[in-house]
């Protein structure tokens, strides 16, 4: 027979009994272990704590991997169309003239500008040309072992403007750098101003033409002193192919 002891005046009641008969207690919960045995082991069940993630918690943890791979993808693509283009030669037409067929460019262009103070004198682009290869360009100073070098400087002349282009070899890699110029100005005060830049086929930022203007003027060797002083003439015409000036 179960016994349930009072936890308020320690008095054994017999059954199964809620409320103590001798002072009105709440009984214990548990009946009092017969002697030499023992009370039955409290048996708690175990409560698992499910977390559970919000589907769009999982949804944006699905995702993030997802973008960072298009991410990747197109930057790889952007990265390989820069590549092709910068390596690209750019489209001049400056075979098309051909060679001046000067044995001695220096001395034609000697003549050139000397007849220019008698009156107009024409100055072919296949001339110009020609000046460039035989005079070659200043070298490149400051860049220590990584020293790039300057090869085939030419011209190709348009109605008031003209493209200069130059290829830079790095590591044995050649880089073609043009830039597009616009004549302006009046009688001894002419100029051709940078107006756009590229590397290769791709364009360069306008911010950073000033920086390629300044590079190329300090580069071009002696015809870049031949260019300085026809700014100081007194007719100055760009053609398709020819430049006309005069020093009257």
């Amino acid at each position: 027979m179960n016994v349930r002891l009072c936890p308020s005046c320690d008095y054994e009641n017999p059954g199964v009994r809620v409320y103590c008969t001798r002072c009105g207690g709440i009984l214990s919960a548990l009946p009092i272990p017969p002697k030499g045995g023992s009370s039955a082991p409290l048996v708690v069940p175990a409560v698992r704590k499910v977390v559970t993630t919000p589907l769009r918690a999982q949804q944006g943890f699905l995702l993030v991997p997802f973008f960072m791979r298009v991410v990747n993808y197109w930057l790889s693509v952007a990265l390989g169309v820069i590549l092709v283009l910068i390596f690209m030669a750019p489209n001049l037409r400056v075979q098309r003239f051909g060679s001046s067929r000067i044995v001695d460019p220096s001395a034609a262009m000697e003549r050139v500008f000397f007849g220019a103070r008698a009156g107009t004198v024409e100055l072919s682009q296949p001339l110009i040309n020609d000046f460039l290869k035989v005079s070659g360009t200043s070298p490149l100073i400051g860049f220590g072992s990584l020293h790039p070098t300057l090869n085939n400087p030419h011209v190709e002349l348009f109605p008031d403007s003209l493209t200069y282009c130059i290829e830079v070899i790095y590591f044995g890699y050649p880089f073609h750098l043009s830039e597009d110029f616009t004549m302006c100005g009046a009688s001894r005060h002419w100029s051709l101003n940078g107006e756009s830049a590229s590397l290769g086929l791709l364009p360069i930022p306008s911010l950073l033409i000033p920086s390629i203007t300044a590079f190329i003027a300090s580069h071009m060797g002696p015809v870049g002193e031949r260019f300085k002083s026809m700014s100081g003439a007194n007719e100055l015409k760009l053609r398709q192919g020819s430049v006309e000036f005069s020093f009257r």
